[in-house]
């Protein structure tokens, strides 16, 4: 009886989800069957795996009409970052980006790019003697735009305490600092991503090790986080993201 009820359902949400416009499902049968397990695994046996850029925060800028901003562009885009430092950083997305999308390289040829991308930004970051407080200010001053049922998502993780990880390529001082002042930062969330390292006076010297970027996140290695801890005997995950990178 239990297994019927877990698969009735699972039939009506995935009846649910194919209404959603912007849905697509190759593989009814097999999303129903992970569904179903989910269901019957409970809050006990689910753990989720989030990006922050684009999947968090929205793709599109309802203010402006283009591209919403992200943990890097948030920074280099503020008025705390010198004019050549935002002149040379548009240089390297010029560079770079073309490369991360050209369908005739493999993945593999892309490495060695990225880490020549993600280090030169980095690099100009740190020339530009950040401190923790003008990261604050960034946040504080900037016009990102989350998806609208995140508040809701992340407020039933914490109330059942389902452990929630935001892994992502980008900036994890800024990440949690915009979590946090958008009250939607919480215990049972842990973010990896890359992490500032500040010196005495409190100036960001260095970007501390691994360096995580696109074509990486498969590599880092969770055990090593203290967030494992939460997830090592929960069997179910929810990965959200919005590339196919994210998937592996």
């Amino acid at each position: 009886e239990d297994l019927n009820m877990q698969d009735t359902d699972a039939g009506r949400l995935l009846a649910l989800l194919g209404q959603l416009p912007n849905v697509h499902i190759a593989r009814s049968d097999a999303v129903k069957e992970k569904l179903a397990k989910i269901i019957a695994g409970g809050s006990l046996n689910l753990h989720i795996i989030s990006d922050f850029d684009a999947t968090m925060s929205t793709y599109w800028s309802n203010v402006s009409g283009t591209r919403n901003t992200s943990s890097h562009r948030m920074v280099g885009t503020s008025r705390y970052i010198s004019e050549e430092c935002k002149s040379r950083t548009n240089d390297l997305t010029s560079k770079y980006y073309p490369i991360e999308w050209d369908a005739k390289l493999t993945q593999q040829e892309k490495l060695p790019y990225m880490i020549q991308w993600w280090q030169g930004a980095h690099d100009l970051l740190i020339a530009e003697k950040l401190t923790k407080d003008s990261i604050s200010s960034i946040v504080s001053e900037s016009d990102i735009l989350f998806r609208a049922s995140l508040k809701e998502a992340v407020d039933v993780c914490h109330n059942k305490a389902i452990p929630f990880l935001v892994f992502s390529a980008g900036i994890a001082d800024v990440i949690e600092e915009t979590l946090r002042q958008h009250r939607l930062l919480f215990p049972n969330m842990h973010v990896v991503s890359n992490k500032m390292g500040y010196n005495a006076h409190g100036i960001c010297d260095r970007f501390e090790d691994p360096l995580i970027h696109v074509f990486n996140k498969s590599e880092f290695q969770i055990e090593t986080t203290p967030y494992h801890a939460t997830i090592e005997r929960r069997t179910n995950v929810l990965l959200l993201g919005t590339a196919s990178e994210t998937c592996k």
